[in-house]
């Protein structure tokens, strides 16, 4: 049951990010291509290729900064569920808009869906072990989050 719920969200999630100007269906169609292609290629289902994304890029800290005394602190914060799901989809399609390629929005995000699943070689992951390390600096700051 939280499978599906975890699956439903990130798709859900997905799509609002890619609606643009109340274009849903649009969103939609890129999104479906996206997902079948990447669940062809790696012989699984369109289920699986999201669940695996969540746990991949499922991150349970994030930096947050706080200007306190005229100084700006950065420290870390766990996050809830949906706020994870979130950062997972944010973090995916930033990395896809950088990409410039000369082919089609569905093409980069089953690229990149392949790149996260298959390679570990993607930007994202680049960014997530980013995120963890700044997490284990900072985690002396932590103090700071009742302020």
């Amino acid at each position: 049951m939280k499978k599906q719920k975890i699956y439903k969200n990130l798709y859900i999630r997905f799509l609002g990010f890619l609606t643009k100007k109340g274009n849903k269906r649009l969103a939609k169609k890129i999104l479906n291509k996206a997902l079948i292609k990447t669940a062809i290629r790696l012989n699984v289902s369109v289920f699986y290729v999201l669940l695996k994304l969540f746990l991949k890029l499922n991150s349970f800290i994030e930096i947050k900064k706080l200007k306190f005394r005229k100084k700006i602190h950065y420290f870390p914060v766990p996050v809830p569920l949906q706020r994870r799901a979130y950062l997972v989809v944010k973090s995916i399609l930033e990395v896809v808009k950088k990409n410039k390629q000369k082919i089609s929005f569905d093409e980069k995000l089953s690229l990149e869906f392949i790149n996260i699943l298959m390679y570990d070689s993607s930007e994202v992951l680049r960014l997530k072990k980013e995120n963890e390390s700044n997490a284990v600096l900072y985690k002396s700051k932590t103090h700071y989050r009742w302020k």
